[in-house]
C-alpha cells in the first residue's frame, strides 16, 4: 500500500502501535512527540537530537530529549531506559555508520521492541534518468540532500537492517508529497490527478517510483549486538 508524504511522519507514529516507551531519533522540535502525546498510548517519549535550539524546543514533548549525534556511542548511554519502539524518520541516510547506528540502538531496545524506519528511495526513476544524462547532482532537500552521507534503494536498506541486527517485518512505499499550497481550479486538479498517477506508479513498482520506503524491523534472532559503546569509541 502506498503512503503519500503528507501523512507519513503520522504514519511512522502510528506504526509504533500501543508501545509504551517510545525512542524518536531525529526528533527536531518535536513534531511526533507531540503527535505521539495526542493520539498514542505510550507513557515515556525520549527524543535524540543533534541541534540544540531544536532540542530545546522539543523538551516540552517528551520526558527525555538528548543533545548530540546518534553516530556517538556516548548520546545512546544517556538513554535512561530501554524503549519499546523507536522512529528513525529520516536520519540514517546522514549518518556515517547507520549499521553501527542501528546495533547500537539495537541494545536499547527491549526484546519484544520494534523499529520504524523511513529512507529516501536512490533507485527513483528521476535519480535514474539523471544518471542517464551525467547527472548526480545534490539539492537543498529531498532524495538528493546535499547533507545525505548514505544513499539507499529498497534492498541495500533491507540488508543494512539485517546487518544492524533486524529484520523487516512490514514495508510500504511513499509516492511523493501533499498538494502545495495556494492551489485552485485546474491547478488543483492537475497536481491531484499527477498524485493519483505516482500512488499507482508507485503500487506496480515501487522500487522505481517510490519517493521513499517506510520500513518496520524487529530484532533478530542471533543477530551481532552492539560493541561495547566504550571499545568501539576508542577504535574509531
Amino acid at each position: 500500500m502506498a503512503a503519500t508524504a503528507e501523512d507519513s511522519r503520522y504514519r511512522l507514529a502510528r506504526l509504533t502501535g500501543d508501545r509504551p516507551a517510545v525512542l524518536d531519533v531525529g526528533c527536531a522540535v518535536g513534531y511526533l512527540g507531540e503527535f505521539l502525546r495526542r493520539s498514542s498510548s505510550a507513557r515515556w517519549l525520549a527524543g535524540i537530537e543533534i541541534d540544540p535550539g531544536a532540542a530545546e524546543t522539543a523538551r516540552r514533548h517528551y520526558d527525555q530529549v538528548i543533545v548530540g549525534s546518534i553516530d556517538d556511542p556516548a548520546v545512546w548511554s544517556q538513554l535512561r531506559r530501554s524503549v519499546d519502539a523507536m522512529i528513525f524518520g529520516d536520519v540514517l541516510e546522514h549518518t556515517a555508520d547507520p549499521v553501527m547506528v542501528l546495533r547500537m540502538a539495537r541494545s536499547k531496545l527491549s526484546d519484544d521492541g520494534l523499529i520504524v524506519v523511513s529512507i529516501p528511495n536512490i533507485g527513483h526513476f528521476k535519480v535514474r534518468l539523471g544518471l542517464l544524462l551525467g547527472k548526480f547532482d545534490y539539492e537543498d532537500w529531498g532524495i538528493m540532500d546535499r547533507t545525505h552521507l548514505r544513499f539507499f534503494t529498497l534492498k541495500t536498506a533491507q540488508e543494512m537492517l539485517r546487518q544492524g541486527g533486524f529484520t523487516v517485518v512490514h514495508r510500504e512505499g511513499v509516492h511523493g508529497y501533499p498538494l502545495p499550497e495556494g492551489l485552485n481550479g485546474a491547478a488543483r486538479l492537475v497536481a491531484r490527478s499527477k498524485r493519483r498517477l505516482r500512488a499507482w506508479l508507485t503500487g506496480l513498482r515501487p522500487t522505481v517510483f517510490a519517493y521513499q520506503f517506510i520500513l518496520v524491523a524487529v530484532p533478530a534472532i542471533g543477530a551481532p549486538e552492539a560493541q561495547p559503546l566504550r571499545e568501539k569509541a576508542s577504535q574509531a
